[in-house]
């Protein structure tokens, strides 16, 4: 949603595209026959944390998702305030 911000000027844009984009991956994860390439989607390990709560915690599958997730949000802000460094807020 930062990057989306960061790339246009309607604020409804960039709440329309993290939306869009949080909808398309869960429809990706829910993908059975994309098999090993569903490891790979932002989704897969989005519903790691509930574990936490249960019984039995499974902390592989907590650890992968929580570096993927932090990958992820560290390349895309990366990116996001790259391109607000050469965006012209002035005029």
């Amino acid at each position: 949603a930062f990057l989306a911000s960061v790339a246009t000027d309607v604020p409804r844009g960039a709440v329309g595209a993290a939306v869009g984009s949080v909808s398309f991956a869960n429809i990706l994860d829910a993908i059975e026959a994309l098999g090993s390439i569903r490891e790979f989607l932002p989704a897969n390990y989005a519903g790691a944390w509930a574990d936490a709560l249960g019984p039995v915690i499974v902390w592989d599958q907590m650890a992968v998702g929580l570096a993927y997730n932090v990958g992820v949000f560290a390349v895309l802000v990366g990116i996001a305030i790259l391109r607000f460094e050469r965006k012209d807020i002035l005029s």
